[in-house]
């Protein structure tokens, strides 16, 4: 809900203006009166839905109500704070000044005040002008004359401009500009060249043209945050990164995410030494991670996801030690996980290597990242065990980062250096709690999509503070550790595995031996290992001299040890040509031959058309594993009846649209049909599914008109995976699905 509507904005200047005019030389005096009246009548013009103005009591000190602060030695209001999100003013700023310089109207809805600038225009000494979300438009005058000779922060995010306002060009002093979220259409204007006082420049989330460049920053030698995110950019970095004429060595954060940049990644980043963020993920960049990047000394967030990249990481990147966040994830590196993240890199708090072909095995060092927090190594070719070692992982103690936001004292770069540490706190699997910075420990732990084997260390029952745990489609065996969380989660954190035990409704054959600490479980670890090596002595001794001795030294046992084998060989092969033929001639029914679990992932189907008929003859199916089998929509007119099947795997095949059978399975629980290339709407059907708790539709292409009014029947729905499938539009779910 919005803090305030303003219903006469040219009056609420006025009135600013007045509380200026007004100057009473009693420094005993608190509040002066003058400027209390003015508030008042002030209040009178406003629409306080929230009740936030509560505190503005006729007859009361101003300087005591909620968002008007004043000098502490002459009582006369210097700033305003009406905006939902306004806090305090910093404490270091001059407690001397009695001009009014700072306005905070955030969040106010301005839609009908059309003449906003030449009202504020009024208010000379601003400082800091902060009109983010209030609706504002570009029907001012662009032609007027503004005279901001103070202005050093000017936020206008998150409005309906249409067009960048040229009148800020004019702008001499600024330092900071906020243009974000607002639509704005065209080419980004060169004017900004002129502004060589500007240390802050975002805009991000703007429908620039994609001819537009950069060449405008030539001239920004001070410039130390600039963000381009999603202003559909286009061509090479090394254009402007590169380039002699550009001379940003004061740059400290540069987010180029989501655009349609392309080529490789600039092999320059020596003449960025100051880089402390650094994000050009969700781009069409290719090539090699370029080894320069290992010179940026001061880098705590790299973010290169979601490119082409290829090859192996570059071993100067161990170098980063400051490095809090880096993020390859979904890309085609190559190798082994470096061992030196966890010998190096000791301050990570976020290591994503999720989708990429790394192999190999878990380095052990990873173990070693105390400040560890979000971990996600799915969907790559690692092999081996997952390192015992996970357990010794501790919960993120939340003073941790809390040096980050010291060395940024102004109030305009605070909330950027938070956005670091809140792509730390917040991971996918979390619930938004964005308000204050009120910030839950969430951890994360994915290891799915591998060839992990063996089973899951007992000493994972110590873990306590996990908020996800994916350990899904790998070879793990054995059964889940009885500890504090590992049963909280649900199945699919454990599907496509060999495990048994809580919380997978498999129950483990025969007794497993409850799970304890210290050294007794190493002791009997111990005894089991030694009783294999007697073992294996013990048998040698005895098939050597109790069977080849004899048969070596004495010919006619010799003789006929191999005269019984031909027998028994003649023997053997008669029985199976015999029932080999009687299984060829006799039916196989569902009383002899019962399949619950067929798993063909990877298989070679391209010429299997009848694929679904063949497995409609296994009716006592319970899961069914297709992925990435080459399998397409030819069978589709077939009626089936898979009365058990409750888990449908079907990812990374080339189904052209939504199998229409699949919504006659009313057991169905799961249904994977990422990656097929589907290019239909996603179809209403699955709105009949309601025992549904699991569906991904992932990276498809589906229909722009596509809507999702199907989820109002799906109660029981746990995962929804919806990533990637051209959905447009105002994400709207009804109130009572």
């Amino acid at each position: 809900m919005r803090a305030v509507t303003i219903s006469l904005f040219g009056f609420l200047l006025v009135i600013a203006a007045t509380i200026i005019s007004f100057c009473d030389g009693n420094s005993n005096v608190l509040c002066i009166e003058s400027e209390r009246q003015a508030l008042s009548k002030f209040k009178q013009h406003l629409i306080d839905r929230s009740n936030r103005l509560s505190s503005w009591v006729e007859g009361e000190d101003c300087c005591e109500w909620v968002g008007v602060f004043c000098n502490n030695f002459t009582g006369h209001v210097k700033e305003l704070h009406l905006g939902l999100h306004s806090s305090s003013p910093d404490i270091e700023q001059d407690d001397e000044r009695d001009v009014f310089s700072y306005l905070d109207l955030s969040d106010a809805n301005l839609t009908k005040a059309t003449d906003w600038l030449q009202a504020t225009h009024k208010l000379p000494s601003l400082v800091e002008l902060h009109l983010s979300d209030c609706y504002l438009n570009n029907n001012d005058p662009s032609s007027i004359s503004v005279n901001y000779t103070s202005l050093a922060v000017l936020d206008l995010s998150s409005n309906m401009l249409s067009s960048i306002p040229t009148w800020i060009f004019s702008l001499r002093s600024i330092v900071s500009i906020d243009l974000s979220s607002n639509g704005v259409e065209g080419v980004i204007l060169n004017g900004f060249q002129n502004i060589s006082s500007l240390k802050f420049l975002d805009l991000s989330w703007n429908s620039f043209s994609s001819s537009s460049t950069l060449i405008w920053l030539s001239n920004l030698n001070r410039l130390q945050f600039l963000g381009l995110r999603g202003v559909s950019l286009q061509g090479s970095l090394s254009n402007f990164l590169c380039n002699s004429s550009t001379k940003l060595e004061a740059l400290e954060l540069l987010d180029i995410e989501s655009n349609l940049l392309s080529g490789e990644i600039p092999d320059c980043w020596e003449n960025q030494p100051k880089l402390g963020v650094l994000n050009l993920g969700n781009n069409n960049l290719t090539g090699k991670i370029p080894r320069s990047l290992g010179s940026l000394q001061n880098i705590m967030s790299l973010k290169l996801r979601t490119n082409n990249l290829f090859g192996e990481v570059p071993s100067t990147l161990q170098h980063l030690t400051y490095m809090l966040i880096l993020d390859l994830s979904e890309n085609q590196l190559t190798g082994s996980i470096p061992a030196w993240n966890g010998d190096k890199l000791l301050n990570l708090v976020v290591l994503n290597l999720r989708s990429n072909k790394f192999q190999a095995h878990i380095p052990d060092q990873i173990c070693s990242l105390n400040s560890l927090h979000f971990l996600d190594l799915g969907y790559n070719n690692i092999s081996g065990a997952i390192p015992k070692c996970f357990s010794n992982l501790k919960p993120l103690d939340r003073d941790g980062l809390a040096w980050v936001s010291q060395e940024r004292s102004q109030r305009t770069w605070q909330s950027h250096v938070a956005a670091v540490i809140k792509f730390v706190r917040e991971s996918p699997y979390r619930k938004d709690t964005r308000e204050h910075w009120q910030y839950e420990v969430v951890e994360s732990l994915d290891l799915s999509m591998n060839r992990l084997h063996g089973e899951i260390p007992s000493s994972f029952s110590n873990l306590n503070f996990l908020n996800h745990l994916n350990l899904s489609y790998n070879n793990l065996t054995g059964q889940i550790p009885s500890g504090t969380q590992l049963q909280s989660f649900d199945r699919f954190s454990y599907i496509g595995n060999h495990l048994c035990g809580p919380p997978i409704t498999k129950n483990c054959s025969g007794g497993t031996p409850g799970i304890t600490n210290g050294d007794s479980s190493e002791g009997r670890h111990r005894s089991k290992v030694n009783w294999l090596y007697v073992s294996i002595v013990v048998g040698f001794v005895m098939g050597f001299w109790g069977v080849v001795a004899p048969l070596f030294f004495i010919r006619s046992w010799r003789f006929a040890y191999y005269k019984k084998l031909e027998h028994i060989g003649d023997k053997l092969y008669v029985f199976w040509a015999t029932i080999g033929r009687r299984i060829a001639t006799s039916p196989i029914t569902n009383k002899s031959f019962e399949i619950r679990y067929l798993d063909l992932s990877d298989a070679n189907l391209t010429k299997a058309i009848n694929w679904l008929q063949a497995t409609h003859k296994l009716p006592s199916l319970v899961e069914l594993h297709l992925s990435e089998c080459s399998l397409n929509n030819n069978p589709s007119p077939i009626s089936v009846n898979y009365k058990y099947l409750t888990v449908l795997d079907l990812p990374g095949n080339t189904l052209s649209s939504v199998p229409t059978w699949t919504f006659s399975l009313r057991s169905l629980e799961s249904i994977d049909l990422k990656s097929n290339g589907v290019e239909d709407v996603i179809p209403n059907g699955f709105q009949n599914m309601s025992s549904l708790e699991f569906l991904d539709l992932s990276w498809n292409s589906s229909s722009s008109s596509s809507t999702l009014s199907w989820l109002s029947n799906l109660n029981q729905l746990q995962f929804l995976g919806l990533r990637h499938v051209g959905l447009q539009g105002f994400f709207q779910v009804p109130l009572e699905t």
